[in-house]
């Protein structure tokens, strides 16, 4: 078998390499056994109807915000995302604001007032995003209080045997990741602060408290990330944003460049001195009036490159080359359509990109529940033989 990447072409064994190896050697744009093969998660409803059609009740489903996420059972390659709170400590009270037969309202632990649809709620997984009521900073005073929950110091922030889970991870054979559940965003913290429509207008009718909680954040994160980076090996870092829709990035490039840049910068160059290869924003939406400015952060790469939103990652490798890593950018729509549909959508993108390297093939968000079973095993098998560069 012959995988090319970059323009070197290798004989190799499939299985040669472990996850981590096969992991960095993709990262780094050198030869390699196979693609890794990764995947984001499912909605509750999707493994509710899966279960239905034939998946095993007994397999490895782990939960991990709002995403279930599975691995082995699947041939899926192994990949830890390590938890290292960000969170409000201590959180606010949970609290049930107003409730009928098809609402909730309530307040979360990080401060939001939602109102969430209960029916069809699976698992866990609602049927539509929430509605936002409410965020917990809208003055300066405001922000001085919430401040008093994000101290650094605070022990709950890591495992309560940290020493014990750095022996562990010393010798691992599968990429460590830091940055799950939005931990180390920046516009996503905001919005989070005082909500979209709330941190669009502060940037200019308040840019003095952003640009205090902007600095407060950075160097919360970066303390933070100090003694996981002085003991541990990792292997990627993401910066979770949001920060864009089917339209374009909620944020100009004018305000991105004034109030971003340097804090991404400050962050990404921590983690590049402590040895991390690759720092990635997570975000979906049509992003690419800001990629950019990203790279000249010292951001690597994007995912999950959402198709609907005309992230196309071959067209984005042809923009940018294999200077931005890519992840993600198989289109969640075409799974439902049938075979033919899937393999026009797998074989454009997944040969030529593995081929020029700096790439890993998932589906461009979590898979919905209009995805039969026998689709998502068919695209499983399929992607596992272009992966091991079967292509005819």
């Amino acid at each position: 078998m012959e995988i090319m990447t970059n323009g070197t072409t290798t004989t190799a064994r499939p299985g040669t390499l472990t996850n981590r190896e096969r992991f960095l050697r993709t990262v780094h744009c050198r030869p390699v056994d196979r693609g890794c093969n990764w995947e984001l998660g499912l909605w509750g409803q999707t493994t509710e109807r899966w279960l239905h059609e034939g998946m095993p009740e007994d397999i490895h489903l782990a939960r991990i915000g709002n995403l279930i996420q599975y691995g082995e059972y699947f041939g899926l390659d192994r990949v830890v995302w390590y938890d290292i709170s960000c969170d409000p400590i201590p959180g606010f009270e949970h609290e049930v604001l107003e409730e009928d037969e098809r609402y909730i309202v309530f307040r979360d632990g990080f401060g939001m007032v939602h109102r969430g649809l209960k029916e069809g709620t699976v698992r866990g997984t609602r049927m539509s995003m929430d509605t936002y009521l409410d965020f917990p900073v809208k003055t300066r005073e405001d922000w001085l209080e919430f401040k008093k929950r994000l101290n650094p110091k605070s022990p709950a922030r890591y495992p309560m045997w940290w020493e014990d889970e750095v022996r562990a991870l010393r010798d691992r054979t599968y990429p460590l990741l830091m940055g799950r559940d939005a931990a180390f965003g920046l516009y996503w913290k905001l919005r989070e602060l005082m909500g979209t429509m709330g941190v669009s207008y502060a940037f200019f009718d308040q840019p003095t408290l952003i640009e205090e909680i902007l600095e407060y954040l950075t160097d919360f994160y970066i303390e933070i990330m100090h003694p996981a980076l002085h003991q541990v090996e990792f292997d990627m870092m993401v910066f979770s944003e949001d920060h864009a829709g089917k339209g374009g990035p909620l944020i100009s490039p004018a305000i991105f460049s004034k109030f971003f840049a340097r804090h991404y910068r400050r962050i990404a160059e921590l983690v590049k001195a402590h040895g991390v290869p690759l720092c990635l924003v997570g975000t979906d939406g049509y992003t690419v009036p800001l990629i950019g400015l990203l790279l000249d952060c010292g951001v690597d790469g994007q995912g999950p490159l959402e198709c609907a939103a005309g992230m196309d990652p071959v067209e984005l490798r042809r923009q940018f080359g294999t200077d931005l890593f890519l992840m993600g950018g198989i289109d969640k729509l075409v799974l439902p359509l049938g075979k033919d549909a899937i393999d026009r959508e797998l074989y454009r993108k997944i040969p030529p990109l593995l081929e020029q390297g700096r790439y890993i093939p998932t589906i461009d968000h979590t898979v919905q529940p209009d995805v039969p079973y026998a689709n998502w095993l068919y695209y499983l098998e399929l992607k596992k033989r272009l992966l091991e560069g079967h292509y005819a």
